[in-house]
């Protein structure tokens, strides 16, 4: 809603004065038992349960125990702990659709540093791999329209009366190289080839026609999805401005979910003539990491939670190696 919006954003901007509405640290002040107003980046999706608005059962959803899958006790009413609508299908909440880590490298899929079409040169320009005309036209609408809102714009907006600079194989030939950012690190944007389709939805510009487009051309396997040079052929730039600046292609941070269990593996079952019993797991650990792999030297661990709490996030009787 609006005002859960506001409030996340109250919650991680830096000032004091609220959202139209949204809550800031007189709110939490006057709780019964009052905390303060972070006004800081979030560290974790768990702290979303400090904000205004935000409960358990909209974080979570009926997934309880956050294995992603519907269990008997999520689709039985209010039989049995979550809450549910017993319709059959899994309300997984906020929590499978949001992140607080993602982040990109401002640099080419070679490595190489990109290109700030806002702030470069003629000759960076050139070097870039732009002609003297294209240039020139880049030029022209810096000086008149001020910058670039994104590298999409460089197709044109005719609903801002901007002229393409590029053609779309131009474009698709260039836009690995080129960025309207001078930071080495973007964060916060979207990964495009790996997005759900209720995050999709939330982007500006992306309509159900566009976001079903991009689903589907996702699909294939071997289609080329490192850059926004597959986008551009499914939408037009009118759409694609609106969105172009907050995506990405490429993906850096992993979750990771492993679970530890003492037990006969159930092939050594199998051996001894047991038949079709499965020996249930006598004890267990379940641990989900989140590492980020554009730290250096190395790989950081960001985030790090037993939830050994939650049970088994699959049925034993699945092997050792559940499919589901």
């Amino acid at each position: 809603t609006e005002e859960m919006a506001d409030a996340i954003i109250d919650w991680r901007d830096e000032d004091t004065t609220p959202g139209a509405a949204g809550a800031e640290e007189s709110y939490y002040a006057a709780l019964s038992v009052p905390y303060h107003c972070k006004n800081a980046p979030f560290e974790s999706l768990e702290e979303l349960l400090y904000v205004r608005g935000i409960t358990p059962e909209i974080l979570y959803g009926e997934d309880a125990n956050l294995n992603g899958r519907l269990e008997t006790n999520e689709n039985d009413g209010d039989t049995s702990w979550p809450p549910d609508n017993r319709d059959g299908r899994l309300d997984p909440g906020l929590w499978s659709l949001l992140t607080v880590w993602s982040s990109d490298k401002n640099e080419a899929a070679d490595g190489a540093r990109r290109t700030n079409i806002n702030a470069a040169t003629p000759a960076q320009l050139q070097e870039a791999g732009f002609t003297a005309n294209e240039i020139q036209t880049i030029n022209a609408i810096r000086l008149t329209r001020g910058p670039f809102g994104s590298i999409a714009h460089l197709l044109g907006s005719p609903n801002q009366g901007l002229a393409p600079v590029l053609s779309k194989e131009r474009f698709k030939q260039l836009c690995d190289d080129l960025t309207i950012f001078d930071a080495e690190v973007v964060p916060g944007l979207v990964n495009l080839n790996t997005a759900p389709k209720q995050v999709l939805l939330a982007l500006p510009g992306i309509t159900e026609e566009i976001a079903l487009k991009l689903i589907s051309q996702r699909t294939p396997q071997g289609a080329d999805l490192s850059n926004m040079g597959w986008v551009a052929d499914l939408v037009e730039p009118a759409a694609l401005v609106q969105f172009a600046g907050v995506v990405t292609f490429r993906a850096y941070q992993f979750r990771i979910q492993a679970v530890g269990r003492v037990g006969t593996p159930y092939e050594e079952l199998e051996r001894q003539g047991s038949g079709t019993a499965v020996e249930r797991p006598r004890s267990f650990r379940r641990m989900t990491a989140v590492f980020d792999t554009l730290a250096a030297p190395a790989p950081r661990l960001v985030y790090w939670k037993d939830q050994t709490r939650l049970g088994m996030p699959y049925d034993p009787a699945d092997g050792p190696n559940p499919s589901r």
